[in-house]
């Protein structure tokens, strides 16, 4: 809790007029470059700026997800139940929704094996592995798979 009071103050000290603006949609450009350089040095990647783009929140990301790697008709497994504002943001691109039945573990691996091979046109599996929005098991987090 002191490291972020203490980030706080020192971003507004030094820049409170344009933090408390809305940023460019794409980000923030010099927390951009430090994106970049940091995955350049690590992972040996060519990036710069314009190649990351951070979202405001998981509806931005859930949807530009669907822009990019769903089309009409497209099915995406998910688990069940699952997190509804996912289901809203994929339903926008004419997806078709089919349920993994889940336990304490999340998706039952034999069912979305038996799903896999019978449904045609999968293109994504929706899976949250912790936290379980709705039910709630665990801190946040999602992963979305896709087949291209």
């Amino acid at each position: 809790m002191k490291e972020i009071i203490e980030v706080s103050r020192i971003v507004l000290e030094q820049a409170g007029g344009s933090a408390l603006q809305y940023s460019p949609t794409e980000g923030f450009a010099p927390l951009r470059r430090w994106i970049a350089h940091r995955m350049n040095e690590r992972q040996g990647t060519s990036f710069d700026e314009d190649n990351i783009l951070i979202t405001h929140g998981s509806q931005q990301s859930l949807d530009l997800s669907g822009k990019v790697f769903l089309d009409e008709g497209d099915v995406v497994l998910c688990e069940s139940p699952t997190y509804l504002a996912a289901i809203t943001a994929f339903r926008a691109y004419g997806v078709r929704f089919v349920s993994v039945p889940t336990d304490d573990d999340g998706m039952k691996m034999d069912e979305l094996e038996r799903l896999l091979e019978k449904t045609q046109s999968v293109k994504a599996v929706y899976v949250i592995p912790n936290f379980k929005n709705p039910t709630g098991h665990a801190p946040l987090g999602l992963v979305i798979k896709t087949f291209v």
